[in-house]
């Protein structure tokens, strides 16, 4: 293996649903346009899966929205697809056409608020 090149990524045949525990950690609008899912997690790392492998580069962006390591695992796109689709289904129509917010998401509006206002008091 060469200098730049990155080891293969561990390949899962199946991927039927995304569990429940781990729909809100990231925000259902950036999942789909980015094609990616948190699908498991353990000792603080968090298991996306991905249908890419350029998809890596959204690790990154993916440790600040989450705070947690990465761990990526390639999915077939198909499969993926069709669990986001549900998933998305299952959130519009259990929330009455509200996207939920989780507590990570909620925290992190309220601290940029409370920035942006701490900001405009000191002009």
């Amino acid at each position: 293996m060469g200098k730049n090149e990155r080891p293969p990524l561990p390949y899962l045949r199946v991927l039927r649903r995304i569990p429940e525990e781990y729909r809100s950690l990231l925000p259902l609008p950036f999942m789909l346009r980015q094609r990616c899912a948190v699908i498991g997690g353990e000792n603080g790392k968090l298991t996306v899966a991905i249908h890419d492998v350029e998809q890596v580069l959204l690790a990154p962006t993916l440790k600040r929205l989450t705070g947690h390591t990465i761990f990526f695992v390639r999915v077939n796109e198909r499969q993926l697809s069709r669990a986001l689709e549900h998933m998305e289904r299952a959130m519009v129509s259990g929330s009455k056409g509200r996207w939920p917010i989780s507590v990570y998401q909620q925290l992190h509006a309220r601290a940029l608020l409370t920035l942006f206002f701490v900001t405009l008091d000191k002009k």
